[in-house]
């Protein structure tokens, strides 16, 4: 009883060097982080990011286009720009089809 008493009593003595204070401080905070973790690397929403993004890019590319048009941009900078919006594309679909190709050859 006696032992019990002083592991968890506030008035510990100092020279107890094995009883440190439980810190419970940010524990929903980072349960709320790996929930979100979680929530944002699933499969589904892994997919749902991909075809938000190349949406994106597909309108950035032709707002892109349109401001050259318009001669709000350059030739060369606009140019750049479009090949930069093609380039991130084309790695977010190749790693689409990347996936498709692995689990055909799985099913073979």
């Amino acid at each position: 009883m006696n032992a019990y008493y002083q592991k968890n009593n506030r008035t510990t003595l100092v020279t107890d060097t094995n009883t440190f204070p439980c810190v419970t401080v940010g524990d929903k905070l980072i349960s709320f982080l790996c929930t979100l973790v979680a929530l944002l690397t699933c499969t589904a929403a892994i997919k749902v990011e991909k075809a938000l993004l190349c949406t994106a890019g597909f309108f950035a590319f032709f707002g892109i286009v349109g401001s050259m048009e318009s001669g709000s941009l350059g030739f060369f900078p606009g140019i750049l720009l479009c090949a930069t919006v093609t380039l991130a594309e084309a790695l977010l679909l190749k790693s689409l089809l990347q996936r498709k190709a692995s689990s055909r050859r799985a099913d073979q």
